[in-house]
């Protein structure tokens, strides 16, 4: 794991910054030491490839191609107890539901497995039997549909994870940097 020096710099100025005399190598292992006990919470598709989500206690840690890029602390706006304590529950929120999603692929997948089974034979039968063909197309009709409507419970747990999962990276620290890294990006190309 790679930190860059815009982390650094966060860590001392966002996190601890009673280490603002510290090394550089000094707080690199702080970093690394923290994102040892983190949680991978999100993985998002950016411009830069895959931006990563960790949190350990409320601290957050963005990592891109294994760099960690950035780091803050997990801001709802109220003291940093209650606000370790909004994070501690919603990482709860957040594993319970992938522990449920993971059950819940597991058991579509089990069906799923007979469902494709099941309409393979449907596809035979229908070569073979001509005469039976419309009633073996309404059966697999079927299947597809109830096939369709347990996929849909996987998209409907995906959303309420990525939801669950940017309450706690979309923070308002997180938001802030973002607004000022596009404001900085806008400055640039308008310069």
């Amino acid at each position: 794991m790679q930190v860059r020096g815009h982390a650094i710099e966060r860590w001392v100025e966002r996190i601890a910054p009673e280490q603002s005399d510290e090394s550089d190598a000094f707080i690199t292992r702080q970093i690394i030491d923290t994102f040892g006990r983190a949680k991978l919470i999100y993985t998002e598709a950016g411009e830069d490839g895959e931006t990563e989500f960790w949190l350990a206690e409320d601290i957050v840690l963005v990592v891109i191609a294994k760099s960690v890029v950035t780091v803050f602390k997990a801001d709802w706006g109220f003291g940093e107890d209650i606000n370790r304590i909004v994070a501690e529950r919603l990482v709860a929120k957040l594993l319970d539901l992938r522990d449920r999603r993971s059950k819940v692929a597991e058991r579509i997948g089990r069906e799923t497995v007979e469902i494709d089974r099941q309409l393979e034979e449907v596809r035979d039968d229908t070569e073979r039997l001509n005469a039976e063909m419309e009633r073996l197309k309404a059966k697999a009709r079927k299947l597809r549909h109830y096939k369709d409507e347990l996929e849909k419970q996987l998209v409907a747990l995906d959303r309420e994870i990525e939801t669950v999962a940017k309450r706690l990276v979309y923070s308002v620290a997180y938001r802030l940097e973002w607004a000022r890294k596009k404001a900085f990006k806008e400055e640039r190309s308008n310069a």
